[in-house]
């Protein structure tokens, strides 16, 4: 009978562990997103490796860069000269541009970057985007790639997938999830 209540408190265990396995990218993206609202930066810097995602975003926007000067003539020694500085200088902003302020705002609004659309800076957009209409949520959908990687899609009403803002966590040993990634519709082809 004892080796029985061992055998089934040891399949309770491990059914939680894999439970909270599966589950634990949800909780991570339910704490960023309560830390972002809160403004703990602390906690919400837990989750983040920003190495890895101001390296995504130059990946991105060196890709933008690349295909903008592929159509522009190939034996162009000053385009060649542009391109290069252009990511140079695309490189230094994206340092300075990611940091947790700017990635929080981006877990709340869904988006990295400021509307192109100029409004004037209030005290609640600092940046001169408008804020969300009262009672605008972000709606989240979710979706694993491997096991891995969760892909979290920031939309807000009626915007398609395609145009959401796509925060990618990585897992870092057993449960613990990263922010690694910001996929930017703004900078698909």
């Amino acid at each position: 009978m004892k080796t029985r209540t061992w055998a089934a408190l040891a399949l309770v265990f491990a059914a939680g562990l894999a439970v909270y396995w599966y589950e634990s990218p949800w909780l991570t993206l339910w704490q960023m997103q309560s830390a972002a609202k809160s403004g703990d930066a602390a906690s919400f810097n837990a989750h983040v490796d920003y190495p890895r995602l101001r390296e995504s975003l130059k990946g991105q926007v060196s890709t933008l860069l690349a295909d903008q000067m592929g159509g522009s003539d190939g034996n162009n020694v000053g385009s060649a000269i542009g391109g290069l500085l252009g990511m140079f200088v695309a490189d230094k902003a994206i340092d300075a541009f990611v940091r947790p302020e700017t990635v929080m705002r981006a877990m709340q609004d869904g988006r990295l970057l400021p509307s192109l659309h100029h409004h004037k800076p209030s005290a609640s957009s600092p940046d001169g985007t408008p804020p969300p209409p009262a009672g605008e949520r972000l709606q989240w959908q979710t979706e694993r790639e491997g096991a891995d990687r969760f892909v979290a899609f920031a939309l807000k009403p009626g915007t398609p997938r395609e145009q959401a803002t796509a925060f990618v966590l990585a897992r870092h040993g057993f449960a613990d999830w990263r922010l690694s990634e910001l996929r930017l519709p703004q900078l698909a082809r």
